[in-house]
């Protein structure tokens, strides 16, 4: 694609490998993306058909709040393992996994492999959340300061990619709590 006409409502276009030059109604451009970043995938805790049965929640700032889910293999129903070995409300864990994979970027930060993550938080996370199948991770990611001039938006990052990015505050909520909100009461 190259420059509008001089009214501004086409535009020329060149198929490589093909002779000559083409005018076509400027609308097309509208087809695609502003800039680099709408072409990205903004879903940070996507994590397609791979299976989990263990949820590790390590919170350094409320050291109480850190806690262990496993699945039952047999029966699919969520157990604490840690502080508490007692059943977990499956429906509530189950929930909250599923508000946690929607979780959306509000923005992409940087993607330098070498960024300071202290400065972002990242370096010893506030919030870092782990999905595991057996001994290995699936899924790992954490969850870093509050922006300074953003409130209401937090650093995050997946340890298994260099971006980090922003994301709403209000979409941790249930995971940035007790272990007892998670205890099946019955």
């Amino acid at each position: 694609f190259g420059h509008r006409t001089s009214p501004g409502d086409q535009v020329f276009v060149r198929i490589p490998g093909i002779e000559g030059v083409a005018v076509v109604d400027s609308a097309v451009l509208d087809l695609f993306p502003a800039n680099a970043n709408d072409w990205r995938d903004v879903r940070l805790a996507d994590t397609g058909a791979a299976p989990f049965d263990k949820i590790v929640v390590t919170n350094t700032t409320r050291s109480q709040w850190s806690f262990v889910l496993q699945r039952d293999s047999t029966n699919r129903l969520w157990a604490m393992t840690f502080p508490l070995k007692v059943r977990a409300d499956s429906e509530k864990v189950d929930d909250a996994v599923q508000k946690l994979q929607q979780l959306q970027v509000h923005d992409f930060v940087s993607d330098d492999p070498k960024a300071d993550l202290d400065s972002f938080g990242l370096l010893t996370p506030a919030l870092t959340f782990a999905l595991g199948q057996g001994s290995n991770s699936v899924l790992v990611l954490d969850f870093g300061k509050e922006l300074t001039n953003s409130p209401g938006l937090i650093y995050a990052r997946r340890r298994d990619q260099t971006a980090v990015v922003t994301l709403s505050t209000n979409s941790l909520t249930q995971w940035n709590t007790s272990y007892d909100v998670f205890r099946d009461r019955h």
